[in-house]
């Protein structure tokens, strides 16, 4: 309403909005309202609660708030609070990182002569694949039941070759 009020007078907005002029400078010029101002201090006491004990959570904050300081809060009203504040708990322990592992045991070659590939057939790549299960397999007596034998290890082994041209 400021924003158009500079173009076109009060009343004519009013009247498109469907308010009465009277019911908008009473809005505009009435004070805060009482969940307005719990709520600021419920943030407050969360700000202050976190600054003393910047290493604690929000749960924690809260029953913090709840127990000592015997005001109503909720653990999820916390969260909100913290989040409007743009806070969170610091780590207490040092987060260790080990190196990496390496894993490539072999260079990428295909990546690095790539530009000298021409016709298929020069550059060949292949895998193996083993799967090993194990299966009781049923052996057969000479009357044809068969009977069940302690388990066997199968080993499948599957080779892949890909011309990559």
């Amino acid at each position: 309403m400021d924003l158009l009020s500079r173009d076109n007078p009060i009343r004519d907005i009013c009247a498109l909005m469907g308010v009465s002029r009277a019911g908008y400078y009473k809005w505009k010029n009435r004070g805060p309202s009482p969940r307005d101002t719990k709520r600021e201090e419920i943030v407050a006491l969360v700000k202050q609660v976190h600054a003393a004990h910047p290493t604690h959570g929000y749960r924690w904050t809260a029953a913090y708030i709840r127990i000592n300081m015997q005001v109503i809060i909720s653990d999820n009203y916390a969260y909100k609070c913290y989040r409007y504040l743009g806070v969170k708990a610091e780590t207490k322990h040092r987060v260790r990182y080990s190196p990496r592992k390496v894993r490539d045991l072999y260079p990428n070659l295909i990546f690095s002569a790539w530009e000298t590939v021409d016709r298929p057939g020069q550059v060949i790549v292949s895998d193996m694949t083993v799967i090993t299960s194990m299966l009781s397999p049923r052996r057969y007596s000479p009357g044809k039941w068969p009977t069940d034998v302690g388990p066997e290890t199968h080993t499948l082994m599957v080779l892949k070759m890909l011309s990559l041209y």
